[in-house]
């Protein structure tokens, strides 16, 4: 399927027939004013055929197919529209002092991203995110979502932009190192899924409802590696099977450094 897809044009897909895909939700995402924000994430809306070339933000409005030209005509968007939005990205983004220009999200060659969307859409039957549409803004180390809002507003409202929002760095798990070491003996909880936002289409998930319809996506016979810090062994959800080999206890609580292995 992939071999023979690489050199399918790209309206190949516009034959077919899919579910359209759940749009992000406009809007900032807030997050705690000090949070450090080590990069912002745009993604431009299907059919907009943005690309980055060097450093320059460029439509391929030549290559777009029936679908996605009706996927502009249904946001109200043109090819001037989309082009007047991309030079703003990109002034906001040069003109933002915590800013450190602009570039792609997913690196690996578009023609592979092209593919894999093609290929998930043709097993699915689902609609798919184009992976060519992100992109993101290193921002400054030390920097705090305070000090970007304001950008990730302006980028977000934009109308060829689908969604943008700050990415926070990553946080060690906490733990009480005592109950860590304790066996606790805890009832089976209720069905908490209903709470697990993470669970919905980003950017405030990873769209787990749609993996598990897809071949695969359920993690039937997938086997996981996890190096972490910060598990309680003891809990409900990690049974004693779930655990190999000789997990490394480290004291220090604040900063784990994910060198425990659970």
């Amino acid at each position: 399927m992939l071999a023979l897809t690489m050199a399918l044009p790209a309206s190949a897909a516009d034959g077919l027939e899919l579910k359209p895909r759940p749009l992000a939700r406009k809007g900032v995402v807030e997050l705690r004013r000090n949070v450090e924000i080590p990069r912002v994430v745009v993604k431009f809306h299907e059919g907009t055929r943005v690309r980055l070339r060097g450093e320059q933000l460029v439509a391929l409005s030549e290559m777009r197919g029936a679908r996605e030209l009706g996927q502009l005509s249904q946001r109200g968007l043109t090819g001037s529209s989309v082009a007047a939005d991309m030079a703003t990205v990109a002034s906001l983004v040069a003109a933002d002092p915590h800013a450190r220009g602009l570039g792609r999200m997913f690196t690996a060659d578009e023609k592979l991203l092209d593919t894999r969307k093609f290929a998930t859409e043709t097993l699915s039957g689902q609609e798919v995110a184009d992976l060519n549409l992100y992109f993101e803004v290193p921002i400054r180390p030390g920097t705090t979502f305070q000090q970007v809002r304001d950008l990730v507003e302006k980028l977000d409202a934009l109308p060829s932009v689908e969604t943008a929002y700050a990415e926070p760095a990553a946080e060690p798990a906490a733990v009480n190192w005592p109950n860590f070491l304790t066996p606790m003996l805890l009832k089976a909880g209720p069905n908490l899924q209903g709470e697990q936002g993470y669970l919905g289409a980003a950017p405030t998930g990873i769209d787990a409802h749609f993996a598990w319809t897809v071949a695969g996506g359920s993690g039937a016979n997938v086997k996981v590696v996890d190096v972490e810090g910060g598990w309680r062994t003891t809990h409900e959800d990690m049974p004693a099977s779930s655990t190999r080999g000789h997990p490394v206890q480290r004291p220090e609580l604040a900063q784990p450094r994910h060198r425990r292995a659970g």
